[in-house]
């Protein structure tokens, strides 16, 4: 898959204000909150993905716990990504997302080389429009 239209829908999205919601290790982050609060558009991104600072690994989705109660915790870490702005989009030759958020935050989604036809292949990140 190319991306382009995901890749499109995300260049407008940028200067917009974004909530995350966790799906298991999966990030969900609504945009357009303030007028409907399920999102009007959001970014799906499956593992592996990173949340990164330009200086340190805050987590990653191999951090997931097993336990349920230590789920809170982990989920805590991912609050920089609650109520911030989308600041920048780069899609690498190499297939691999980065998504810049203000106060430094970063969120890498390295490519997963699964062809179509394997069968364990699915899409790791898209988004969508309501």
């Amino acid at each position: 898959m190319n991306h382009k239209e995901d890749l499109e829908l995300i260049s407008e999205l940028i200067g917009h204000t974004c909530e995350r919601t966790l799906a298991c290790n999966s990030i969900k982050l609504r945009f357009g909150c303030e007028v409907d609060p399920r999102g009007t558009s959001y970014i799906w991104i499956d593992a592996p993905w990173e949340l990164q600072t330009e200086t340190e690994l805050v987590t990653e989705s191999l951090d997931y716990p097993a336990e349920d109660e230590e789920f809170k915790n982990w989920s805590n870490k991912l609050n920089p990504l609650n109520k911030t702005v989308l600041v920048s989009v780069i899609f690498t030759k190499g297939k691999d997302l980065q998504l810049e958020f203000e106060g430094g935050y970063y969120l890498y989604v390295p490519y997963s080389p699964n062809e179509p036809d394997d069968d364990d292949w699915y899409e790791h990140w898209y988004a969508r429009k309501k």
